[in-house]
C-alpha cells in the first residue's frame, strides 16, 4: 500500500509539538462535553460533535480551523495506535511532509493520513462522519491485520 514516492521518517520535534497541542485542545473542548475518554465510540461521536459546533459557530466564537483539524485527527490517530500496531512518523514527498500512521515492514508497510483524512471531511459539503474513517481503517483487510486480536474481538 505504501506508495513509492512516499519517504517515511520519524516525526520531527515541532511536528511531535504541534500535534500534542492541537489534541489537548480537543480532549479539552471533548472533556468540558463530558465525553468519556475511555469509549471509542464517545470519542468519534463527541469529534462530530466538535465538527458541526465549528461549522455553525461565527468565526469569533470557533478555534482556529487548521489547529481543530489536526487536533481532530490526532485524536482519531491516537485511537488507532492505542489499539494496533501503528505508530506515528512523518511521510515527505514532493508535496512537503505531513504526520502519519505507519505499520508493517518495506513491502508490507501500511501508511495511514489521519489529520488528512479529517482534513478532507472538514472541508465537504457531503457529510462524511469521522467514526466511518475509523471503522474503514479497521474494517478494510489491508490494514485489519494491523490491529489488536483483543481489540478486533471486542467490536465484533
Amino acid at each position: 500500500m505504501s506508495q513509492p514516492n512516499i519517504q517515511i521518517a520519524d516525526l520531527l520535534p515541532e511536528q511531535e509539538e504541534s500535534l500534542n497541542t492541537s489534541m489537548e485542545m480537543v480532549w479539552h473542548l471533548l472533556e468540558m462535553m463530558g465525553v468519556s475518554i475511555e469509549e471509542p465510540g464517545d470519542v468519534l461521536s463527541g469529534c462530530e460533535a466538535l465538527v458541526k459546533g465549528w461549522k455553525a459557530a461565527s468565526a469569533q466564537d470557533r478555534p482556529e480551523r487548521d489547529l481543530l483539524i489536526q487536533g481532530l485527527g490526532g485524536v482519531i490517530g491516537c485511537m488507532i495506535t492505542s489499539v494496533s500496531a501503528f505508530t506515528w512518523k512523518n511521510a515527505i514527498d514532493e508535496d512537503g511532509d505531513t504526520p502519519c500512521l505507519v505499520a508493517g515492514k518495506a513491502e508490507d508497510q501500511v501508511i495511514l493520513f489521519p489529520v488528512d483524512s479529517v482534513a478532507k471531511r472538514f472541508d465537504s459539503d457531503v457529510e462524511k462522519p469521522l467514526w466511518q474513517y475509523f471503522i474503514g481503517v479497521v474494517d478494510d483487510p489491508r490494514t485489519r491485520a494491523c490491529f489488536n486480536a483483543e481489540f478486533l474481538e471486542s467490536i465484533q
